[in-house]
Formats: structure tokens, sequence, C-alpha cells
């Protein structure tokens, strides 16, 4: 875009584009993987009945036994429990997912624009790349735990990457969201910890200009709601296995271990021609070159830093998800769902390597015109002919 061609027509049209998005997400909304699974844990919160699990098998502590997440089904039980149970356990489902989809997209637009330095037309193309070469394209209208994690996930970037001054704010939406990562999938530890403790370095920093009370409210918030969040997850540990340090998802016997850290399926994580996460879209791969080319670009040691943690945090669930012996989750899913969730900050990084790219070194970033935009997202989209075919569920 031209240096001086005026915006006026960008808030009516990402006003009508967000009207569009919001109506379709709703019109094509409907049930994802294991949502029955989750369903049950929504009637048992809305209910206060755990007995309203359905299993054949008993823990230790004579409850339905179940290794699936409680956290989406208690975010999913928030319409029933907020109305006085006035909608039944699907529909209330269908709604969140539905939300969730919506408060990603806001939170991801945000975050793009300011990965792009305010270049409006790589913003979108960041969003183009985001929906057509991610899962959260998927998850948007196909609701499982990871609509609610994309969502989370989303917001919680978004308030590490402020504009100006230090709010307390930031730490107040960026704990809430870290906590309930936790309780949505225990093992997104692996981000949420990295962002909380990042968080309250950002509060300490600003306690001279913010004032020390609000400093020491936000690294209290912080801090409790991540514990909140672990007690939730032992609470539930303790229900099914007996146990507040052992989930449900470790077992075995006679030589088998559901959990083998000691020889992770890597290449099958990555590579698998069904349930691989790069035969789901090059985009994946795209985005990790983009993280290694920002930590190899001369610039801040801080920032380049920042960087390297974000290789790391995805080396790291690489790890566990390769170490969990189903780690394909569904035989009728395609591309890696366990993996999905680094579409929150690979593309973030493809969007900031194109920026950097075209500014060089030192120089002002030039701005993607639409023709560029266009380009771009076609040579993203060329892979797919249909969007159904991204993800298939048996």
């Amino acid at each position: 875009m031209k240096a001086g061609v005026p915006r006026d027509w960008l808030k009516p049209m990402s006003l009508g584009l967000g009207c569009l998005l919001t109506a379709a997400l709703f019109a094509v909304g409907r049930a994802g993987p294991d949502f029955d699974h989750y369903l049950d844990w929504s009637r048992a919160f809305s209910r206060g009945d755990i007995f309203q699990l359905r299993s054949a098998i008993l823990s230790p502590n004579n409850v339905p036994l179940t290794q699936w997440s409680h956290g989406t089904g208690l975010i999913l039980a928030l319409p029933q429990a907020l109305t006085g149970q006035k909608f039944g356990p699907g529909p209330s489902a269908i709604a969140v997912g539905w939300l969730a989809g919506l408060v990603f997209w806001w939170a991801m637009g945000r975050l793009l624009f300011r990965a792009a330095g305010g270049d409006v037309p790589l913003a979108l193309f960041g969003l183009g790349a985001a929906f057509v070469g991610t899962h959260a394209g998927f998850y948007s209208h196909t609701y499982g735990s990871e609509s609610i994690g994309y969502a989370l996930a989303g917001v919680l970037a978004l308030s590490l990457f402020p504009i100006g001054r230090w709010r307390i704010r930031e730490s107040l939406v960026g704990g809430a969201a870290a906590a309930l990562l936790i309780i949505v999938r225990p093992n997104l530890a692996i981000f949420a910890l990295p962002a909380a403790a990042v968080l309250a370095a950002r509060a300490l920093g600003a306690r001279r200009p913010a004032g020390q009370t609000t400093a020491i409210v936000a690294i209290a918030w912080l801090i409790g709601t991540s514990l909140v969040g672990f007690l939730e997850v032992g609470l539930v540990n303790r229900w099914m296995t007996g146990d507040y340090l052992h989930p449900p998802y470790v077992y075995g016997g006679d030589g088998f271990h559901s959990v083998e850290l000691a020889s992770p399926q890597f290449l099958a994580v990555l590579l698998h021609p069904w349930h691989g996460l790069l035969a789901y879209h090059p985009v994946y791969a795209i985005g990790m070159a983009a993280t290694i080319y920002l930590i190899l670009l001369p610039g801040p040691g801080w920032e380049r830093l920042g960087w390297v943690v974000l290789g790391v945090l995805v080396l790291a669930q690489l790890y566990l998800q390769a170490s969990w012996y189903v780690w394909w989750l569904g035989t009728g899913t395609f591309g890696q769902r366990g993996m999905s969730i680094t579409a929150v900050l690979l593309v973030p990084a493809l969007v900031t390597a194109t920026a950097r790219g075209r500014s060089g070194r030192g120089g002002r970033a030039e701005s993607l015109d639409s023709a560029d935009c266009g380009r771009m997202l076609v040579v993203v989209s060329a892979p797919i002919a249909r969007g159904d075919r991204f993800l298939q569920l048996r």
C-alpha cells in the first residue's frame, strides 16, 4: 500500500469481512474430534454429577474413568451453567466453539498486524495463511479441544506483544488465558508457563511507572491463576488415578508404556503421509524456517533470544507429542492435531520474517500491495483443492 493513500475503506471493509466470517462460521459449525467425550464432561460440570461421564471402567476412587481432558468440557458447559441449563449440552458446546473461533481470529488479526509492523495487506496474508495453511481454519468451524486451545493461545500470544506502555490488563487477561490453557490440555503448560513468566517479568519491570502495588497485584494474579490451573488438573488426576501427580494419560504394564520419552517418533509426527504435521500444509515448515531466519538475523540480543525460546517451545511440544503412543490422535484425522497449536507461534514468525526480509537491514519496509498479497495466497492455497479435505473425520 503506497504512502498517502487514504485508508478510510479499511474500517468498513474490516467490519464487513468480520460480519461475513461470523455468519459463515455460525452457519457451518459442527462437532469435531472427541466431541462426545467433551460433552460428557460438560454434562458433569453443568449438573454437578461426575457420573454423567460415560465409562464402563471405574477409577480407583470409584468414579467413571476417562482420559479425555476435563478443561474443554468445563468451558463448553458455561452457557448451561450461566442460564440454568436452558441450553442443552450440544447447543451450548456449539455456541462456545463458535465464540472461540471469533476470539481466535480477533486475537490473531491484531497479533499479525503488530507482527507486520502495521502493514495491512501483509497481516491479511498472514490471516489467510493461518486459515488455509494450518488447522486453525478447520477448527474455527469444527469444534473440539483444539478450538478452545486456539482461542486461549491467541489471546495469550497477543498479551505478550502489547503496544505502548505496560498495563495491568495484559497480566490479568494473559494469566487467565494461561491457566485455562493448562486445564484444557496440561501438556500446553509448555507454552503457558513461559508466557506467564514473561508477563510477570514485564510487570516487575514496570513497577516504578505503574506503581509497586499494581505490579504486585499483577504478579500475584499470574502466580495464583497458574497454581489454580495446576491444582485443578491435580484434583482431576486424583479422581481418575488416585494420585494428584499421576495423569490418566500415563499408564502401562508388561513392558508397555503410554509415554515413551526414550523413543519418540519424531519422523512419524512430522512426515507421516496422513498424520504428519508437514503433510498438512507447507506453511508449518515455512514457519519453522522463518523462526530460524529470525534467530540468525542480526538484531537486538533479547529479540533473537525470544525467537530461540519460541523454537525451543515448538521442539519441546514435538518431543512430548512424539513420545505419546497414540501420537496421531485419531485414525480418521488428517495432519498432526497435537502439534497444530504451534500455528499460533509459527504464522506470526512467518509474517515477521516477511516484513524483515522486505525491509532489509535497517531500511524501511515496503508495504505489500494487493497484487503481492493475492499472489502469496495463491501459493499458500495451491496444495488444497477443497477446504473439507484439510481434515477428515470418521
